[in-house]
């Protein structure tokens, strides 16, 4: 009887030495940054919601796919005034009877009655040359929008949502605009008009000919006239449909003018937006349907993202802990016998921080149950992988050797890094092919594939979850 009782008190032993090595291994840290999800529609930020609604018109405009890659930045205003109309026909002929300059293109549309409508026209120097006749210039781009969009940030000068009032114009090919101030509604709070409207006006990009806001002639002036679009031009460049106005350092006399509020402004593309980055890189039905399928995802409102890919020295720890070998965290339909060793395991762990690579899809599975997570699925892949690019930059690091899965992160190691450039990741999607089998999906490029052929949110492979590689990884998501 003692025998038998000190039996089981060995065995008991032995089971608790067991558990807590078990626990001892799974006590693991993966530092994970949160992404929330967006799947309500009033959860949708206001630039979102205009890029869902007029998807098809995107991609018709280079300068427009090529203003939502511009990066949000802070920009300082004080003591700046700026005239609250653009330059009339009016004044640009009184200034043409004071100076010896060249006449507009559109100088004969003077009698047609419309002199206190926007002066067209005019290149980028004859504008510069009107304004620092008035003791003025013309407003650098960030001036600009700052004027248009004011200390609310909003996406168009006089709100978030667009004012279809000051379209179509009477007749842009007969240079009739509007006279200034006509469509009060589209006004900036201050007081500063058709900034949304009338003419498109010429702006100073990095001592560059740029152009900012919409014109008569644009059929989508819905996304031209967002605060942050700009289109570069041949300074050269004279249209009945483009204007300017002046900006001044000091308060100018006889100007109308209004002031710019003082303060400290947000420009460029709001990092709030969940879809401007989608909306620059793929083509309208790419566009739709990864917008489609995020939306649509059913998960929780946030989840926790590994920073980067598992490490080896991460996987190590799983791969000592005995319990592994019961089955306790592998997929049901994983064979009983199924090894969990990578690929060129003894030589991988002489580099513990580089991602751990030759792992198939059952042993990624069963690592992330084990460390208390779950694989992502392609949806949300594809979702952080947006989350994970700022705006103007697009392409991913081009790599051509493993380097360490931190090595791509930035320095504060609160962002999710490594997507697209490491490794290719496992996603805990499957599909079927042509013959019915069973295929796990993975995601995203690796360092022998150049980032510009797999620089796409929906780009994915599939492949037999058995499949072993060298370029093949995976991270860990956790519900919150």
């Amino acid at each position: 009887m003692k025998r038998y009782l000190y039996f089981m008190l060995f065995i008991f032993f032995i089971f608790i030495m067991f558990i807590s090595s078990s626990l001892l291994f799974r006590t693991l840290k993966i530092s994970t940054d949160s992404v929330e999800f967006i799947h309500d529609e009033k959860q949708l930020h206001p630039l979102d919601e205009i890029l869902f609604q007029y998807n098809n018109f995107i991609h018709k405009h280079p300068f427009i796919k090529k203003s939502l890659i511009i990066p949000e930045s802070a920009f300082v205003i004080k003591n700046k005034y700026i005239h609250q109309c653009e330059v009339s026909q009016k004044e640009f002929n009184l200034y043409l009877n004071s100076y010896n300059d060249t006449k507009s293109t559109t100088f004969n549309h003077r009698i047609s009655g419309q002199l206190n409508s926007p002066a067209t026209g005019i290149d980028f120097e004859q504008a510069k040359r009107y304004c620092s006749s008035r003791g003025g210039r013309l407003p650098t781009a960030s001036e600009w929008e700052a004027a248009a969009k004011g200390l609310k940030n909003n996406l168009y000068p006089w709100g978030n949502t667009f004012i279809y009032d000051d379209f179509p114009y009477l007749d842009p090919l007969l240079n009739t605009t509007k006279s200034c101030a006509k469509i009060t509604n589209t006004a900036t709070t201050n007081q500063i008009y058709d900034l949304g409207g009338n003419v498109s006006e010429w702006v100073v990009l990095n001592n560059k000919a740029a152009i900012k806001g919409p014109n008569g002639f644009d059929k989508d002036p819905y996304l031209s006239a967002l605060n942050f679009t700009i289109r570069l031009i041949d300074p050269n460049k004279k249209s009945n449909r483009l204007g300017f106005r002046c900006i001044f350092d000091l308060f100018p006399k006889g100007e109308k003018i209004s002031k710019i509020p003082d303060g400290n402004y947000t420009l460029g593309v709001p990092k709030d937006s969940n879809f401007a980055t989608a909306a620059s890189l793929l083509n309208e039905d790419a566009f739709y349907s990864i917008v489609r399928k995020i939306r649509n995802t059913k998960s929780n409102s946030s989840i926790n993202v590994g920073i980067h890919e598992i490490t080896v020295a991460q996987y190590n720890r799983f791969l000592m802990d005995p319990l592994i070998h019961f089955n306790l965290f592998s997929s049901k339909n994983q064979p009983y016998d199924h090894s969990y060793i990578p690929l060129n395991w003894e030589s991988q762990l002489l580099f513990p921080k580089k991602p751990v690579t030759g792992v198939d899809w059952w042993s990624a599975y069963a690592f992330a149950s084990w460390s208390g997570g779950r694989l992502p699925t392609q949806e949300e892949w594809s979702y952080l992988f947006l989350k994970s690019l700022s705006p103007g930059t697009q392409q991913s690091k081009n790599i051509t050797i493993l380097e360490d899965a931190s090595s791509n992160c930035p320095s504060s190691k609160t962002s999710i890094c490594g997507l697209n450039s490491h490794v290719s990741e496992w996603s805990s999607s499957i599909s079927f092919n042509q013959e019915g089998t069973t295929e796990a999906i993975y995601k995203g490029g690796n360092y022998k594939i150049p980032s510009e052929q797999t620089n796409n949110p929906n780009y994915m492979q599939s492949l037999s979850p058995y499949y072993r590689s060298d370029t093949l990884g995976f991270r860990v998501v956790n519900d919150n």
